[in-house]
């Protein structure tokens, strides 16, 4: 499976759907993915994030720095544009 074909599963999806309308301004909502493995939530943010309802940045916040290297690096396909420090995460 190429990586166009997977990431338009997830841009396709309801539920990421409904998360890209759920954190819009003017009254966003905090969403925490629980239950996910390997990079899914990853490919779940970058659906979210090319949605046209969320053009603007996202924070997000991983426990441990060794796991957001992890979840940086694996947000490094398409035209996501991540930056990254110790304690924050813009994307």
């Amino acid at each position: 499976m190429n990586l166009g074909v997977l990431m338009n599963f997830f841009t396709s999806d309801p539920r990421c759907l409904q998360i890209a309308e759920s954190i819009v301004l003017p009254h966003p909502q905090q969403i925490h993915l629980a239950g996910t493995y390997g990079s899914v939530s990853q490919f779940i943010l970058a659906a979210v994030a090319e949605s046209a309802t969320t053009a603007q940045n996202h924070l997000v916040i991983v426990k441990e720095a060794e796991d957001a290297a992890y979840f940086q690096n694996s947000l490094h396909f398409g035209n996501t544009n991540v930056m990254c420090s110790p304690f924050v995460m813009v994307l």
